[in-house]
């Protein structure tokens, strides 16, 4: 989802689409099927007048997906909530969404720099923790020594990803993405390796706290592009939701997929 700094450029974009299906398709038909006037509707798009939050949300439910709804509706709220406080407060959460959402992407080498699983981890359970959390405490969590959390700290710093404040408390400054682009890296290949050694150990974990699932199938290895496209998209399906849905996220899970050949290849 692009998330646009101004709501009026979805309702461009909405008309735009839909005069690109159809070129006869009007403003005024527009407006109608928005079920506001036409007058309204180029007033609002020159930015003449605004939107009132019962017509936002109708508007929103007309030509935006789903999980596009609420954020038009913020962008209305931070332009036009005649309540101060309401206008601030509806800024602060578009930007904490642009901030999960857009992210980081790190190149080739700045992946072999922070490549071992822990330095994910490590960002994840700074992103959990509101209060200051001190090495020793970040040592017992992630099951590593001190040294190694402090090298880690220095290096995710010198990425730009982590930042200490004056307090001391440590805290993430962008989130990471496509950093699995990088399918034929040895270092993402050593990554993989290490978060399969981490499910391994987590079978000593209570089936509360862990869950595994295996299916052995015969294909057709005509499917593997469509398998592979289908299960990337469960797991951002799968990770959107957990975002969104986790308000005051406790812990840090790996969510795990593979599909892989279990016999050679047959003559």
């Amino acid at each position: 989802m692009p998330y646009l700094d101004d709501y009026r450029q979805y309702i461009t974009e909405e008309y735009e689409r839909r005069l690109s299906k159809n070129s006869s398709y009007s403003m005024r038909a527009f407006a109608r099927d928005l079920q506001i006037s036409a007058p309204s509707l180029n007033m609002i798009l020159s930015g003449k007048t605004g939107l009132s939050p019962k017509v936002a949300s109708q508007i929103s439910q007309k030509i935006c997906a789903e999980n596009e709804r609420e954020y038009f509706v913020k962008l209305v709220s931070a332009a036009h909530s005649r309540s101060r406080s309401a206008r601030l407060a509806a800024k602060k959460w578009i930007e904490k969404l642009k901030f999960e959402h857009q992210g980081r992407e790190l190149n080739a080498h700045e992946f072999s720099l922070i490549s071992d699983w822990y330095y994910i981890a490590l960002i994840h359970l700074l992103e959990i923790k509101k209060e200051k959390i001190s090495i020793l405490q970040i040592s017992n969590q992630l099951g590593i020594s001190k040294e190694t959390v402090q090298l880690a700290i220095e290096k995710l710093t010198g990425l730009g990803l982590v930042r200490q404040r004056a307090d001391g408390q440590y805290v993430v400054t962008a989130k990471l993405r496509k950093y699995n682009s990088m399918d034929k890296s040895a270092d993402l290949k050593k990554y993989y390796s290490q978060m399969l050694a981490k499910a391994d150990e987590s079978l000593e974990l209570g089936q509360a706290s862990r869950t595994f699932s295996v299916s052995v199938i015969s294909v057709s290895k005509d499917n593997f592009e469509y398998v592979k496209s289908e299960i990337d998209a469960f797991r951002k399906k799968m990770s959107s939701y957990l975002a969104e849905n986790s308000q005051s996220p406790d812990s840090v899970y790996a969510l795990s997929l593979q599909f892989f050949p279990v016999i050679k290849e047959l003559p």
